[in-house]
């Protein structure tokens, strides 16, 4: 956990105490006796940053820590001398992210901290002294991105590649455009998507033989979808001779294959239905087994299972006579 109010929610009872500062926690609970105990975790992350020009931080610079996931876990920026540092950190995989006004963001990614590891990280801060990006905005609709950003002065010749991942690691991303992307003093970009419900990162990166500005990683969240794929239960239930059985397909999974079949418990399959593609929406399936089986089905527990593409969705049905 970190920062905040730690809260373990079981009933009975419930536990709430107060964390005496933020940063990563272990939660202990004796479930015999109700007690419990807070540890800290002991990485550490600590290193200098300095300029390529100078030996010392330049004003306004800041280190960002990152997880796996690309959140914030904290940010550095009380320089006395030009160190920093990260500690009651856990094993994990972090990101480090440097910056200040004038300079090129620097990015360190894949730092992998052991439990009780101090890993100490110098970084240095490249001169921006060609093109900076001073504004940049991310818009979402539909199924595509679009990406402006600005660069501080009017540079003949600037260029720049869009690059997109799900993860935020520019290593793991592929360029989006075709052609280098050009203009004077404003630029923009339209992505288009594959999946619109998928978090995306992007990266913008000067085109440029040595030190190109970039700017990145940019999270463009997913859509949530309004509909989802779910297999309701079915009605009534026990059944004889006939039930109704209620499914959703889901806006992420409209157009894909749908299947219905139905088991005894020992998983032995009883009946098939290929339903075809389905837009999304409400369904039902009646199944009354004594007619499309040709015979009586004993009373018991069966088994439906509907699949939407590779997805599966799983009801116990019961036939009493």
């Amino acid at each position: 956990m970190y920062g905040g109010v730690a809260v373990y929610d079981w009933s009975p009872p419930q536990i709430v105490t107060i964390l005496p500062d933020t940063g990563y926690y272990y939660f202990y609970f004796k479930d015999d006796d109700y007690t419990y105990w807070l540890d800290r975790p002991t990485g550490c992350l600590m290193g200098t940053l300095t300029a390529s020009d100078k030996s010392s931080p330049p004003p306004g610079a800041s280190v960002t820590l990152l997880d796996s996931l690309g959140q914030t876990i904290g940010i550095f920026s009380d320089f006395i001398d030009s160190s920093y540092h990260f500690d009651y950190l856990c094993e994990s995989s972090y990101t480090l992210m440097a910056s200040a006004p004038g300079y090129r963001d620097t990015l360190i990614t894949g730092i992998s901290l052991c439990e009780g590891d101090t890993l100490f990280i110098p970084i240095t801060l490249e001169s921006n002294v060609a093109v900076a990006i001073s504004s940049y905005y991310i818009s979402r609709d539909g199924n595509s991105v679009m990406i402006t950003w600005s660069v501080k002065s009017d540079i003949s010749g600037v260029a720049f590649d869009i690059f997109r991942g799900k993860s935020p690691e520019l290593k793991l991303m592929t360029k989006r455009n075709i052609s280098p992307i050009t203009g004077s003093t404003t630029f923009a970009f339209r992505d288009e998507l594959e999946d619109p419900y998928s978090d995306y990162y992007y990266y913008i990166i000067e085109i440029s033989d040595k030190n190109p500005v970039q700017l990145g990683p940019i999270l463009s969240e997913g859509t949530t979808p309004r509909m989802i794929s779910k297999l309701h239960q079915n009605f009534p239930n026990p059944f004889n001779p006939a039930t109704t059985i209620p499914y959703t397909i889901g806006e992420a999974d409209a157009g894909k294959d749908v299947t219905i079949s139905f088991y005894d418990v020992s998983g032995k399959l009883l009946e098939k239905y290929h339903l075809g593609t389905k837009g999304s929406g409400e369904y039902t399936f009646r199944w009354n087994p004594a007619i499309s089986t040709g015979k009586q089905l004993p009373s018991g527990v069966y088994y439906c299972r509907l699949q939407v593409g590779k997805e599966i969705y799983t009801r116990k049905l019961i036939l009493l006579r």
